[in-house]
């Protein structure tokens, strides 16, 4: 079993590898091409809107309640029952999302006021035009969301991945193509909205081959779908205040001006390109498999899974955080510093960058628990745990944001992640029992990677390793300094007798 997990996380990664890796090419020509900008701002306040109103409208909550419930019924080999549900459910969503996204084109100009308040004259003009072409993708993702859930529910995990890459594609070509309207945001644009109709389109004809349908009806509900909804409406406002939150991120930011929210957003790219590629590799495998070994009752095995992937993941990623802690200005000069990014770009992406890149440890610790309630369908807990935390989230990016600036965001957003991975864990406990022993290697890990940052930070303070704007002598740096972290993470994890390097090694061994 630990085996054919680990390959599917393994030939998930590889694949997610190089998908991420064209990803931050683009990203990086999108920064040198827009810099940081008034452009930048428009373009990434608004990329995101559709994937927020899919979520706060309750949407978005279909997806990790249909890989639950499919999964389990697929393992009682209950396939009719499952296309005849997805069929249903396609059927809603497609009706439902035409007319959500009616309304959000004809108000758009509300939505941009909430959202993006500190958008006026020009800068507000234009991204009412660009929201034309981005806000359409509300109904194209909404049912898109749908297919990947069932194909994950089906093991076919590797085409969701492995599909995302046409937007990427699209977004690189058009930088080369002639501006529309003198501006490149329109070419963007586009590109993303062609790259959505394209995935939209596969994915149909993928879950057809595999013998899934889609035929127009009016009759959305049964039994089965009745529970599927009300599942969902035990998530809803978890998820709506969860984008409430997010949202707020940008709704702050856009108060601070020209650059606020596009240099949040290139602060964001190494780490969220990272968490990105976990969750796309461990996630939905996880939650697959948790379903499964749940419909089994099969506890012990359940625990084993849970608490390895979670220390697992934990162990890989420190000395990565590491890395990007000890290499901060040097990594953003590597990657941002040419064209119409400048210095002063870079200073002002700088701020954020670390608490991005330290927030990864929250984001695993919720993540993990996350795909864990929704396999043991333990919706209402997760409901309340997390609506309550991201209400309070919201509070504590307005605090945070008046304490430090537009980065404040970044420094809630690893506090509140952190917070609600901890109570996710917390509550497990009655179905797990004590974590005494996990507990413990959870602290050795963190003090392995104290003791890391510590020596690593004293070592290049000695070779006087200090910052330059000459990239060979930045990629020296980052060498230097990477060997000798994992070297020495390594050889105090395995001191420390928490080296999962080891397990990992044996499982694929065996």
């Amino acid at each position: 079993m630990k085996k054919t997990i680990l390959k599917y996380f393994s030939t998930i990664f590889i694949i997610l590898l190089i998908i991420k890796l064209i990803d931050v090419f683009k990203n990086l020509l999108v920064a040198s091409k827009l810099g940081v900008s008034d452009s930048a701002d428009i373009f990434m306040g608004l990329i995101s809107i559709p994937d927020s109103l899919i979520v706060l409208v309750g949407i978005d909550s279909m997806k990790g309640v249909i890989n639950s419930e499919f999964t389990s019924m697929h393992s009682l080999n209950k396939d009719f029952i499952v296309w005849d549900l997805f069929n249903k459910l396609c059927n809603f969503i497609f009706w439902t999302s035409i007319i959500f996204t009616l309304l959000i084109i004809f108000t758009r100009t509300y939505i941009i006021d909430i959202i993006l308040p500190g958008f006026s004259g020009i800068k507000k003009e234009i991204a009412l035009s660009i929201a034309l072409i981005i806000f359409p993708m509300f109904f194209l993702k909404s049912l898109t969301g749908i297919f990947h859930a069932s194909l994950n529910s089906l093991k076919k995990f590797y085409f969701p991945v492995i599909i995302n890459i046409i937007p990427t594609i699209f977004v690189i070509i058009s930088i080369f193509l002639p501006y529309i309207n003198e501006n490149m945001i329109y070419n963007l644009s586009f590109a993303v909205l062609l790259g959505n109709i394209m995935i939209f389109i596969f994915s149909f004809f993928r879950i057809v081959q595999l013998g899934g349908y889609f035929k127009f009806d009016f009759l959305f509900f049964n039994t089965d779908t009745v529970k599927i909804l009300k599942s969902c409406g035990n998530i809803i406002l978890l998820l709506f205040f969860e984008q409430v939150y997010n949202i707020s991120r940008n709704f702050f930011a856009s108060y601070f001006g020209e650059g606020a929210i596009s240099s949040l957003n290139y602060a964001r790219t190494i780490p969220l390109a990272l968490m990105g590629l976990i969750f796309a590799t461990i996630f939905s495998v996880l939650l697959t498999n948790l379903s499964q070994l749940l419909s089994l009752e099969i506890r012990k095995k359940v625990k084993d899974l849970f608490t390895d992937v979670l220390l697992g993941l934990l162990f890989i990623t420190i000395p990565i955080i590491i890395i990007l802690l000890l290499n901060d200005k040097e990594f953003l000069t590597v990657l941002y510093l040419r064209g119409k990014y400048t210095m002063s770009g870079l200073e002002m992406t700088l701020l954020p960058f670390r608490w991005e890149v330290i927030s990864m440890l929250s984001f695993i610790l919720y993540m993990i628990p996350t795909a864990l309630y929704l396999a043991k369908k333990e919706y209402k807990k997760l409901n309340r745990i997390g609506s309550i935390v991201f209400i309070a989230g919201i509070l504590s990016n307005f605090i945070f944001v008046k304490l430090f600036g537009f980065y404040g965001v970044s420094i809630s957003y690893f506090i509140v992640c952190g917070i609600y991975g901890v109570l996710l864990i917390y509550n497990t406990r009655k179905y797990f029992g004590k974590y005494s022993i996990e507990v413990k290697t959870f602290f050795k890990i963190i003090i392995s990677g104290v003791i890391t940052y510590l020596l690593s930070y004293f070592l290049k303070i000695q070779l006087n390793l200090q910052h330059t704007y000459e990239l060979k002598i930045n990629f020296l740096i980052i060498t230097i300094s990477a060997i000798f972290i994992i070297v020495v993470y390594v050889l105090i994890t395995n001191f420390m007798k928490v080296n999962y390097l080891k397990n990992l090694v044996n499982v694929v061994l065996k």
